[in-house]
């Protein structure tokens, strides 16, 4: 039976998690908002990008601020050892000589727009880490276990990739 529970019910729950409609991120909501402190999980998540996505030929344009926060930190640093070009965060201008209309005309850098979202999604611990690039997202279920001073993350199957289609 536990067989059974970590090896079917765990990655349905991952995936109906993740592609669930009006579930996961919404826009312009991302960052650590479990105050998750690594352990790990930086190391876990640039090896799945890996994967996917070659280090030294591929440009990660950050969409939020990533510094507030311990994971946001070790994450950056983390893909800048593997040869990842990261491009930080820059907030869009305000004032009366920009207007939204003047935004579309400023040329984005190449690459893709990357993202995480980690959070909560019980009370009895579990966790979800997701990392949006370009117009795919990567989502992994984690238990957390430890101490609160010394909290450690094990994953709770694979990771799930979904990737956004236009219609």
């Amino acid at each position: 039976m536990r067989l059974f529970v970590a090896f079917f019910i765990v990655p349905l729950l991952a995936m109906t998690l993740t592609l669930a409609p009006g579930c996961g991120k919404q826009p312009g909501q991302y960052g650590n908002f479990a105050n998750v402190q690594s352990g790990g999980l930086a190391g876990d998540s640039v090896a799945v990008l890996k994967t996917a996505y070659p280090p030294a030929k591929t440009r990660l344009n950050l969409m939020h601020q990533y510094n507030d926060n311990v994971f946001g930190v070790e994450l950056v640093e983390a893909l800048r050892r593997e040869g990842y070009a990261v491009a930080e965060y820059a907030p869009p201008p305000r004032g009366d000589k920009y207007s939204t209309a003047d935004m579309a005309d400023i040329p984005r850098p190449g690459g893709f727009d990357f993202g995480y979202v980690v959070d909560h999604l019980a009370e009895d611990g579990g966790m979800r880490l997701s990392l949006f690039v370009g117009d795919e997202t990567l989502s992994r279920l984690y238990a957390i276990g430890g101490t609160p001073e010394e909290p450690t993350y094990a994953p709770l199957g694979d990771w799930v990739r979904k990737q956004d289609r236009e219609e």
